[in-house]
């Protein structure tokens, strides 16, 4: 059985095309607002303290973090645990485990959304 017969079989396709496409549209604004105001808040961070995140790709590197890869940094920390970047300081890892707990009630309150429209 091929996973689309399997989809089909299972009425997934159908809860699916029920989710409106407003609502998706706004989960990804949301989760795209909320990476990148943290990704500015630990780049602002990092430039008042530049042994606030260590880069374990490159140690020992003297080349300075940009932007970007604290918005790589934001991304992956609201998915999963992060990558790339350490965080080395308090703040740094307060505001960390203040975004793993935003993504988490943001993953929550979607999914009820989600599931609501089923």
């Amino acid at each position: 059985m091929s996973i689309l017969e399997y989809l089909d079989q299972s009425h997934l396709l159908e809860h699916i095309k029920k989710i409106p496409l407003s609502l998706i549209t706004e989960i990804i604004i949301i989760i795209f607002a909320i990476n990148i105001i943290f990704a500015i808040i630990y780049y602002y961070i990092y430039l008042s303290n530049k042994n606030s995140f260590k880069n374990i790709h490159n140690i020992d590197s003297k080349d300075p973090i940009e932007f970007f890869d604290f918005i790589y940094y934001s991304h992956t920390l609201f998915f999963s645990l992060g990558y790339d970047l350490v965080p080395q300081t308090k703040l740094v890892k307060l505001f960390s485990m203040i975004q793993l707990k935003v993504g988490f009630i943001i993953t929550a309150i979607y999914i009820s959304k989600i599931i609501s429209h089923w």
